[in-house]
């Protein structure tokens, strides 16, 4: 798998993916539910591009790292390896060639990716530590800032909101709520890159459920290689943040 995700011609570097600080979370999206997994997703790097040095190139992208998706409707599966371009600015993500979120940002795309890199960056640190409700509530938080953004700093949480964090049992949900209430008192963060899958498409990992990879996003510095679980912890065979592959239809 890793060899032949490394071979695409575009490819900057290609990440095998694992479970840092997951845990299922419920989410309402359109009106319906679902159970989803929510948190740290650990990635590390496997080789290169043949236009570049063999073994995981630095200038491309961490060697290892805890992150969180942007793509709700896209998939990762634990222990498969996609491929993607070098880290870009968010603020060039939707106008990155050949990368199309899943599902789009709308037409507050702009406010939207700036609202979730800002919470990204100032709570990011809780996808590395044991509170696993509160790694689950900051990717709802990025979610809901991504779909519901209405304005730099400001959200529609109202009856109307494409997605919205439901009670699951655990914390995750208030602590979504939490990292929001802060966001209009923050300083928009500029600092955040995201890693956009190259190629966008199932193939790229294979993908059995069909939907395409997730974007990820990555704010430097890069903590230590100690903070991170790597790939080879946990090798296990289910998707995660995708709809399609573990999904619970409730409404």
């Amino acid at each position: 798998m890793a060899g032949g995700i490394a071979s695409q011609a575009k490819a900057d570097i290609s990440y095998t993916i694992s479970d840092a600080s997951l845990e299922y979370a419920d989410v309402q999206y359109q009106g319906s539910e679902y159970t989803v997994l929510a948190g740290g997703i650990g990635i590390t790097a496997n080789n290169v591009s043949p236009s570049l040095p063999s073994g995981p190139n630095p200038s491309s992208g961490p060697s290892t790292y805890v992150s969180v998706c942007t793509d709700f409707a896209a998939s990762l599966y634990l222990g498969d390896t996609y491929s993607y371009n070098a880290p870009i600015p968010t603020a060039n993500a939707l106008t990155t060639p050949g990368y199309s979120p899943d599902p789009a940002w709308g037409p507050n795309g702009s406010a939207a990716i700036q609202n979730a890199a800002t919470l990204f960056a100032n709570f990011g640190s809780v996808l590395s530590g044991s509170d696993l409700d509160k790694a689950a509530g900051l990717q709802l938080a990025v979610w809901m800032a991504l779909y519901d953004s209405t304005g730099v700093g400001t959200l529609n949480l109202g009856s109307n909101a494409e997605l919205l964090a439901a009670s699951n049992g655990s914390g995750a949900t208030a602590d979504a709520y939490s990292f929001l209430s802060q966001l209009a008192g923050l300083t928009p963060n500029t600092g955040v890159d995201i890693f956009t899958p190259d190629p966008d498409s199932p193939t790229n990992g294979n993908n059995p459920d069909g939907n395409p990879p997730q974007g990820l996003l990555l704010y430097a510095p890069v903590p230590e290689a100690s903070t991170v679980i790597t790939a080879s912890l946990l090798l296990l065979s289910f998707g995660m943040c995708s709809l399609k592959s573990f999904g619970k239809f409730r409404a």
